[in-house]
């Protein structure tokens, strides 16, 4: 399986839409920080926020790829005693996708 490949149209939509904001307020904060509208607590608190978004959104896509490829391969036949996928296998699969989508502002 090549993440790449599978890499849903819809997911790389929505990390880019999360790295547009990301980017967007990397640019404002520290303007609005000056102007105190804005925390810099607030301001870090916003971005870890977004940043979470994105790994969710990641980690998400990797276990549905990892499950899915699983499926495929036929791994998950309930009750045949066959494995399933693992945290192991999600975690690896989530490592990929970060390599294939571009870095988090």
């Amino acid at each position: 399986m090549t993440v790449q490949a599978d890499l849903p149209e819809d997911l790389a939509r929505a990390v880019a839409c999360v790295d547009r904001e990301l980017r967007m307020r990397l640019a404002a904060y520290p303007r609005w920080v000056a102007q105190k509208k804005l925390t810099q607590k607030k301001a870090d608190d916003e971005l870890e926020a977004m940043r979470l978004v994105r790994r969710l959104l990641v980690n998400g896509a990797a276990a549905s790829i990892a499950i899915a490829a699983a499926e495929r391969a036929g791994v998950m036949a309930f009750g045949a005693g066959w494995s399933s996928p693992t945290l192991g296998d999600a975690k690896r699969c989530s490592q990929d996708l970060e390599r294939a989508l571009p870095p988090s502002p």
